[in-house]
């Protein structure tokens, strides 16, 4: 056994004592509190071993559908999750994205200039965060 795998090695096992005296004392005292933070570490540590195949564990929290707590869903942690591994991976230059400009892609720049005209020209003030008051003053006038 060479010197640094020795030293991983007592890493680990110091850390897995610590751990494991903290759940035990964590788990008679506090148990739903435990749990939950217990899951959540291993949903984290799952995530992280997923890597780019991170966009399964959308899906799958997506079709559980179980609602948590105050309107949140497994739905929404599903997505939270996704977004959130995704971004730290494209900032970490994990994920291989090339940009290309097809056809496809003019196309949709098109539409989107087009819809940020109309609403330059129209502004729906509030009424899109659901609001009660709609309209505003144009932010410039075209003739």
């Amino acid at each position: 056994m060479d010197s640094s795998s020795s030293i991983r090695s007592i890493f680990v096992f110091t850390i897995g004592i610590f751990t494991a005296i903290w759940l035990g004392v964590s788990l008679v005292t506090d148990q739903f509190d435990t749990l939950l933070k217990f899951s959540a570490a291993g949903l984290l540590l799952f995530c992280a071993l997923l890597g780019r195949r991170i966009w399964l564990l959308m899906i799958a929290f997506s079709s559980m559908g179980i609602p948590l707590i105050r309107g949140f869903s497994t739905h929404e942690l599903g997505q939270v999750l996704f977004l959130s591994f995704g971004i730290l991976m494209l900032l970490m230059r994990r994920l291989p994205i090339r940009f290309t400009m097809g056809e496809v892609e003019w196309w949709r720049l098109a539409v989107a200039l087009i819809i940020v005209q109309v609403y330059m020209r129209n502004p729906v003030g509030l009424s899109m965060a659901g609001a009660g008051s709609v309209g505003g003053k144009a932010y410039f006038l075209a003739a």
